[in-house]
């Protein structure tokens, strides 16, 4: 009997466990074809009926190309690149794209947007102008700015380096007058400025004349054209022009045509043949 009860125990032994094999392995099948499968019988394996085109169209196969698919992206796009990324516009004709990928780069819907340098002195009315050439090629509000103030450096650096070519050159020339007039430079300069003055030319308009015509040009003309209208004493120094009612009309002619010289109504060459008539009538006006 102990012989039959260790088989029988044995057996009973084999039995169990091989039923409880069986009902686990059937119990594991089962487990992996409810998730295969998704949500039972009649639901595909990638679960929302509505995810079909997507799966098709990527030709997804199982969850793993999903999960591939999807780790692939993140890679691209980057959580930490959330609410960064921009849309191309389809084409030219997009007007809602081109308006959101502007945006999205920094272009400003208004020319007021912009906010340009202005350079002090300057009309502001080329900074609303150049805004307006940014706004209508798209340019970003940053990159208009940082071009904006290259370029007002650029002007201002040749514009400084022009006033420094034309003041050189003028001191050229008022150092070669010196050399031509010699130990009479100045008496004849004192003369050509008090003849200014007695024509009437105040201090701002003979600056100008300086500025625009350099120093030794200036002195040189009213030198000239003073020492044929005035009398003797006062190119020598006297207080008294000399001018007579009938030279005063043919200086003011002269007068009138210096402002029109000035602002450029008339040409260098004109002006110097006007002159060249006007002064011998002046001088010899009773």
């Amino acid at each position: 009997m102990t012989t039959q009860q260790g088989t029988s125990g044995e057996s009973g032994t084999g039995t169990g466990a091989g039923t409880g094999t069986g009902a686990g392995a059937a119990g594991g099948n089962g487990a992996a074809g409810a998730a295969g499968s998704g949500a039972g019988e009649g639901t595909p394996w990638y679960g929302d009926p509505a995810h079909k085109e997507l799966v098709e169209g990527k030709g997804f196969k199982s969850i793993g190309d999903v999960i591939t698919w999807g780790s692939n992206a993140e890679k691209l796009i980057g959580l930490d690149r959330a609410g960064r990324t921009v849309v191309l516009p389809k084409d030219a004709n997009d007007a809602e794209g081109i308006k959101a990928f502007r945006a999205k780069m920094g272009v400003p819907d208004k020319v007021e947007g912009y906010e340009l340098p202005v350079p002090q002195g300057q009309d502001p009315a080329l900074s609303k102008a150049a805004a307006q050439w940014f706004l209508d090629a798209g340019v970003p509000a940053a990159a208009a700015k940082q071009i904006t103030e290259n370029w007002n450096k650029h002007i201002e650096t040749m514009v400084t380096a022009s006033m420094e070519q034309e003041r050189l050159a003028s001191q050229a020339d008022l150092e070669k007058l010196k050399g031509e007039w010699g130990n009479d430079f100045q008496q004849k300069s004192e003369f050509a400025r008090r003849f200014l003055k007695a024509s009437g030319w105040d201090d701002a308009k003979v600056n100008l004349y300086e500025k625009t015509f350099g120093t030794a040009n200036m002195l040189k003309d009213f030198h000239q054209w003073g020492s044929k209208v005035a009398e003797h004493g006062f190119e020598k120094g006297g207080n008294e022009s000399g001018f007579t009612p009938q030279k005063q009309q043919i200086q003011a002619q002269i007068d009138a045509l210096r402002t029109k010289r000035l602002a450029n109504q008339v040409s260098d060459s004109d002006f110097h043949a006007e002159m060249q008539r006007l002064g011998p009538l002046l001088e010899a006006a009773a």
